[in-house]
């Protein structure tokens, strides 16, 4: 007999059809495999029972990263051949298009995916012909989304076109753990890593005076990272900056190039293992660090005194730069083996595991590694050859080498940020590893096609079809025009990419929100309709979504947001029933002056509570703009008199960066 099946899901980009493929072979089953779309279509021909088998393994026997949603079948023939015999040949067949389920749905992908185990045991393997291949990647591991022009997910369809294989890698791609991988590549064929000095790449065009590439390449960055210099190495979703933590001086150069006062700095492991001498790690952040999304995990840190790093990084005893010294005592004042500027005043450590294979190399031979964005603070992580060109050019990043590759990156992914609440994983910041796997509600083919577009402050968006809800990577603060620049872009590219031309608009009530302009203009261009949504009542709505509720209390906590009454509010008491909600109560409301400076100079914030009850403030300016009523505005949030309370305390007078 035979039979039609949908499976629908994340079922492209992570070897699901040599996985039927295989699966309809190992069965005697006949027929074909193509994606069409962001689904997967099967015919087969056999027995009922090999077709019963075989359509219940395709949900329960995926492949790692697959999503399986639904598999449909629909029985086309029960009839066999005269002699009782069945087609036994499978093909996986050139890919086709599905615009009309497109249309139901949005359709399913999977993010960049961490590299492989398999992948690791290979390029560590002198006998295998990619050891320390850097960019090592296979059907079940690689980047998706950061290389992804259009649907079907295919060769052609990705930025490998530009890397045609070498007959080994055509060879493996027919047969074998990499079949239909469409990011095979090789030291043959595959983008090579390429050093290049900061002043030697060209402004505008990313070209570059490159000095090695190849495993010389590799060398000369691990050189400087080992001598206390700063590498700029791009990698899945953009350019980062990498140094050692071990290294103050090192450390402090780094903020200044970042303009980074005081936010901690996240480091970048080899292992598990390694974490551990550092923070205290849970069974759920253990399970987060390992996950294919290789998140950033917020951790406990713990104190480590008289360490001995590794092997490879022991050249001379330096006890200024202990990254380089032999059984040096790396234990400073605070009682960290880290330089006290990585992580500040944070108890916790933000610890990552590497997501590619040029991370596992450079921590494996330098040890931890501070990783960061390659851009000022505030502006977005160049992602373009040229754009990180033309900062060097800018004098704004001038770091001792680069470290890149000719792999193009269409969109930029920051690292995302976890932490573990109990058995549960928080997200701080949803990028890498998470976009753009969609977020389930309700099944409601009534609803529009909606454009949810956020706020101004750690930007993104969000795109519904259906029960559906594709969430953007993290943007960054929309009142940099490069940041602007990249969320107008990653709007036009998602909803053409997913097929989702918006029917309604959702903006925030706030009348100068950038998100906010930016979505009337979508809607005035394509003649929809816009509704704005109070910023406290999306925090608890977002919660009653999670959690299918209809009716709650809802306490939003926040620092600022525009009510309905025009003033600021954010410490809000309000009864939600589905899409409404009645405000019934607030923390007390207070006068405050300054404008936006007063969520950065908490000293403004606690004059305006010590005028507020008759007391005497201690800048005279601002009681005289508080009695005149100059720049000033009512607002209940509870982020400004949790500021207030850290002045009045002797704690801090300034907010030095915007925390989650």
């Amino acid at each position: 007999m035979k039979e039609n099946i949908t499976v629908k899901g994340a079922v492209q980009g992570i070897g699901y059809r040599p996985f039927t493929a295989f699966l309809a072979e190992k069965l005697h089953i006949g027929g074909t495999v193509q994606n069409c779309g962001g689904i997967v279509k099967i015919t087969a021909e056999g027995t009922a029972e090999a077709l019963d088998y075989f359509a219940r393994a395709l949900r329960e026997e995926a492949p790692a990263g697959a999503i399986v949603l639904a598999v449909e079948r629909k029985r086309v023939s029960e009839e066999t051949a005269e002699d009782g015999t069945v087609n036994t040949v499978f093909r996986i067949i050139p890919s086709g298009q599905d615009r009309e389920d497109i249309r139901k749905e949005l359709p399913v992908f999977p993010p960049d995916l961490a590299m492989c185990e398999d992948c690791r045991r290979e390029m560590e393997d002198p006998k295998d012909r990619r050891y320390r291949y850097p960019l090592i990647s296979c059907a079940s591991c690689g980047p998706r989304f950061s290389i992804l022009k259009a649907f079907p997910y295919d060769r052609e369809t990705t930025v490998m076109e530009d890397f045609p294989m070498c007959p080994s890698c055509a060879a493996e791609y027919r047969h074998g753990r990499r079949r239909h991988a469409q990011t095979i590549s090789c030291h043959d064929c595959g983008p090579q890593m390429l050093f290049s000095g900061p002043e030697e790449i060209a402004p505008d065009t990313g070209e570059a005076a490159i000095e090695a590439s190849g495993e010389s390449a590799v060398q000369k960055a691990e050189t400087i990272l080992r001598g206390g210099g700063i590498l700029a190495l791009k990698g899945i979703g953009g350019y980062q900056l990498v140094c050692s933590p071990y290294n103050e001086r090192t450390v402090q150069r780094l903020r200044r190039m970042k303009g980074r006062e005081k936010k901690p700095f996240a480091v970048l492991f080899p292992d598990v293992e390694s974490v551990r001498r550092y923070a205290s790690l849970s069974e759920t952040e253990t399970a987060l660090l390992t996950s294919s999304a290789r998140p950033i995990v917020l951790a406990e840190r713990i104190a480590v005194q008289n360490t001995v790093l590794p092997a490879k990084t022991r050249d001379k005893e330096d006890k200024e730069n202990p990254q380089s010294g032999q059984s040096v005592s790396v234990a400073f004042e605070n009682g960290y083996s880290f330089a006290p500027s990585v992580c500040s005043d944070s108890r916790f450590l933000g610890a990552f595991l590497p997501c590619v294979g040029i991370q596992r190399l450079l921590t494996e031979d330098c040890g931890p590694l501070i990783v960061t964005s390659a851009n000022r603070s505030g502006s977005p992580i160049p992602f373009r050859d040229e754009d990180f060109s033309g900062m060097l050019t800018n004098a704004d990043i001038t770091p001792d080498g680069v470290l890149w590759h000719k792999r193009r990156i269409l969109r930029p992914l920051d690292d995302s940020v976890v932490y573990a609440e109990g058995t549960s994983a928080r997200m701080i910041r949803r990028s890498r590893g998470y976009v753009p796997l969609p977020v389930f509600l309700k099944e409601d083919s009534r609803t529009p096609v909606i454009l949810a577009m956020g706020g101004d402050l750690k930007a993104s968006f969000a795109v519904r079809r259906n029960s559906r809800v594709i969430l953007s990577q993290y943007f960054g603060d929309l009142s940099d025009y490069a940041v602007l620049q990249n969320y107008r872009n990653g709007i036009r590219e998602d909803t053409k990419l997913f097929a989702a031309k918006p029917e309604l608009i959702c903006c925030d009530l706030h009348p100068g929100y950038a998100s906010g302009r930016v979505g009337r203009e979508i809607a005035g261009a394509l003649g929809i309709p816009v509704r704005m949504i109070q910023h406290h009542h999306a925090h608890i709505a977002s919660v009653m979504a999670e959690h299918g509720l209809t009716e709650t209390v809802g306490i939003a906590f926040d620092g600022t947001g525009c009510g309905t009454d025009g003033q600021l509010w954010g410490g809000e008491f309000l009864l939600c029933r589905d899409a409404s909600f009645e405000r019934k109560g607030s923390l007390a409301p207070i006068l405050l002056t300054g404008g936006d400076a007063a969520s950065v100079h908490a000293d403004l914030v606690a004059d305006a509570y010590r005028v507020s009850i008759g007391e005497r403030a201690e800048n005279p300016l601002v009681a005289a703009a508080l009695r005149s009523g100059v720049n000033t505005i009512t607002s209940t949030s509870a982020g400004r008199l949790f500021d207030a309370v850290s002045c009045l305390l002797g704690i801090r007078k300034d907010n030095n960066y915007e925390g989650a």
